[in-house]
């Protein structure tokens, strides 16, 4: 039997555990969010919504960022990478979260907080590039 989360934005969703992520921290400002289902944005291979099982109301849009970043490079940390359990860079995605500002027609990217994501152990983190110059909302595009 399939288990069924309501939400607000997709309606009642089955939950595919291997498709569930669980950051232990949460997330800065939803620190109460910890496991997130990652779905496929239809028709763009690139874009995710992370939809928190805890709350069906909240839904995070994020990008896989080199489609539209190529000179993307986060270097994580050591301690992120330890908390993680990432001994095989391989098993790491990076996903950055989306805003999307329907007054400015504008939709950016958090390059500076970056999610990653064992996807071997399903285990995620929101890291912050204390060392580097990426920007908090790097413009993605206009809708």
């Amino acid at each position: 039997m399939q288990t069924m989360l309501r939400t607000t934005r997709f309606g009642d969703i089955a939950i595919d555990e291997d498709r569930v992520f669980h950051f232990a921290d949460g997330l800065p400002g939803f620190p109460g969010a910890r496991s997130f289902l990652a779905m496929n944005v239809e028709g763009n291979d690139d874009l995710y919504w992370l939809q928190c099982l805890e709350d069906g109301a909240l839904a995070f849009l994020a990008v896989s960022p080199w489609s539209y970043f190529p000179d993307y490079e986060p270097e994580v940390g050591e301690a992120d990478q330890q908390a993680l359990g990432l001994d095989d860079p391989d098993d790491a995605t990076v996903l950055c979260l989306l805003t999307v500002d329907r007054d400015a027609e504008l939709i950016t990217a958090n390059l500076l907080g970056p999610l990653v994501i064992n996807t071997a152990r399903r285990v995620g983190r929101q890291v912050v590039l204390a060392d580097a110059n990426w920007p908090l909302a790097a413009r993605l595009g206009v809708l």
